[in-house]
């Protein structure tokens, strides 16, 4: 007679895919590499770090990627990223694996910003535009 004996697992983790989630993830759990799939629109490319800031539907997000940043992609084009969540500097951020072009794309309108909300740090990867 053959016995089935159940062992425990523990649960995959969630799929995180905003911005906002990664972004709320407290040090500790950022550094978990939790995984990541977001869709949104480049917004910033930095060729020298082989990062990107993309812009998803509530706020932006600096990915870091494994490989040279891809020269051909354009502002506001329209990716998928996956990948993990990671601590990073000063916010928490995400190691990409994969970034793949959707096809082209606009950024949505900047959000209005004052200085002395931009001096108070709270917009890191935000699409702002300030007057004056």
């Amino acid at each position: 007679m053959t016995t089935l004996v159940a062992i425990p697992t523990a649960p995959a983790a969630a799929v995180l895919e905003s911005a906002a989630a990664v972004r709320s993830l407290a040090v500790e759990e950022a550094a978990a590499a939790r995984p990541v799939r977001l869709r949104g629109h480049l917004l910033l490319v930095t060729p020298q770090r082989n990062a990107i800031v993309l812009l998803d539907r509530d706020e932006g997000i600096y990915v870091e990627l494994e490989r040279p940043v891809d020269r051909t992609l354009q502002l506001g084009d329209e990716l998928e990223v996956t990948g993990v969540s990671d601590a990073g500097n000063f916010a928490p951020i995400v190691k990409s694996a994969r970034v793949v072009r959707l096809g082209p794309g606009t950024l949505p309108s900047p959000r209005p910003a004052t200085v002395a909300e931009l001096n108070a740090g709270g917009f890191d990867a935000a699409w702002v535009e300030l007057r004056g």
